[in-house]
């Protein structure tokens, strides 16, 4: 995929789409558009601007970098940037050089990734949970939490993939190890 084929999809989508499709498409690409100051002619621009992205975190400064790489195809022209401390917290950015078009294409990507690595870590901290029965028991008119069949088969197979560390095997092991020396 080239770096704008997610722009003109998303354009196409907004043209030609049916329902709320093409009203959610359409909605986002004005957003983007508003966002960056720009009309739908200046999508085609060639022209490389400075791009700066507001990140909170490892977590979102990976994840956005690796996002840049993927739309530029190069690591050489992207950086960091620190502004001075607010309210005891220093803002952190991405930078990069990229089209209109391609800035709009990163900034989708980083918003939508974003809310799926959220949703999925919340998932895996749900199963991480259940993998290691890090909880109690159910007082007396309690209810455990309805999960859907398929979230259930979902989170069955990744606990299958999760450590069987336990901590009682974690104190035999070190046990076992001192009498060893």
């Amino acid at each position: 995929m080239n770096k704008k084929d997610l722009l003109r999809k998303l354009k196409a989508l907004a043209e030609k789409g049916v329902g709320g499709e093409k009203i959610n498409a359409r909605k986002k690409l004005e957003a983007l558009m508003q966002k960056n100051g720009i009309t739908e002619d200046e999508l085609d621009e060639e022209t490389a601007i400075e791009c700066l992205f507001n990140i909170s975190g490892i977590r979102e400064r990976r994840l956005l970098m690796q996002i840049i790489y993927k739309i530029l195809d190069s690591k050489s022209n992207i950086y960091i940037r620190s502004d001075h401390v607010r309210n005891g917290r220093r803002k952190r950015w991405i930078g990069c050089r990229a089209t209109v078009a391609q800035k709009i294409e990163i900034e989708f990507l980083f918003d939508f990734y974003k809310r799926l690595y959220k949703r999925e870590e919340e998932f895996f901290f749900d199963t991480f949970i259940q993998k290691h029965e890090l909880f109690g028991r159910l007082k007396e008119g309690e209810e455990p939490k309805s999960l859907s069949k398929e979230m259930a088969m979902k989170m069955v197979a990744l606990m299958k993939g999760m450590s069987d560390e336990t901590p009682l095997r974690q104190i035999t092991e070190q046990s076992a190890a001192s009498k060893r020396q």
